[in-house]
This record gives C-alpha cells, structure tokens and sequence, in this order.
C-alpha cells in the first residue's frame, strides 16, 4: 500500500486506486474485528474456528477473552 500511495500522489488514476484499497482494507478489517469480538463474547467450543485466525487476531482474540470474562466475573 505505501507504494501505492506514493505513486498516487502524482496520478489521478493511481489515487483513486489508492482510496479504493484503502476502502477495501478497512471493509475487511472491520468485518475481521466484528467477527473476533463475537468469537471472544460467546462462551463455547470454538477452537476450530481459532485456528483459523492470523496470529494478530489470535492475540486479540485472547485479551479480549480475558477482559470479557473478568468482565463477567465481577459483575456475576
């Protein structure tokens, strides 16, 4: 993306490209977190599901998980 963004400032056509991606990822990343944030609320089995995260949603998944359920014990 940084060499798209630097091509971008002197093309019309490669900005466009630029914030179409940008866009994009941005999509994808909040559909991700929507996804990790449900995963880690639910009580359940879902380790196969788990498997399938990158490693950063991995560590996201965890410290959610450990938040939501202290959460849970101090207020059950």
């Amino acid at each position: 993306m940084e060499s798209l963004k630097k091509a971008s400032r002197s093309s019309p056509d490669k900005m466009r490209e630029y914030e179409y991606v940008t866009h994009l990822s941005k999509d994808i990343i909040s559909c991700r977190l929507k996804k990790i944030i449900s995963l880690a609320s639910t009580p359940g089995q879902k380790s196969q599901i788990i498997r399938n995260l990158t490693v950063e949603e991995t560590a996201l998944y965890e410290e959610l998980s450990r938040i939501i359920n202290e959460w849970r014990s101090r207020i059950l």
